[in-house]
């Protein structure tokens, strides 16, 4: 009767561990690749950023360009 009681408490709680471990991992993967594109998209701006020339940079007139100033 004892083993009967274990092993039916056992095998289910083994089939949700291994469903969960597997839920987990899946998230695992889907983080890193996630990750991996977002470092993908950083390094491609970064190395675009730096072979592109520098824009000019406008004249200086000794006043600040506020946004809405008629200067």
């Amino acid at each position: 009767m004892t083993t009967i009681a274990g092993l039916a408490t056992a095998i289910p709680a083994l089939v949700a561990y291994n469903l969960f471990v597997r839920v987990v991992r899946r998230k695992e993967t889907q983080v890193d690749l996630f990750i991996s594109r977002i470092l993908e998209a950083v390094i491609v701006k970064r190395t675009t950023a730096q072979r592109s020339p520098a824009a000019p940079r406008p004249a200086r007139t000794g006043a600040p360009a506020w946004p809405g100033s008629t200067s």
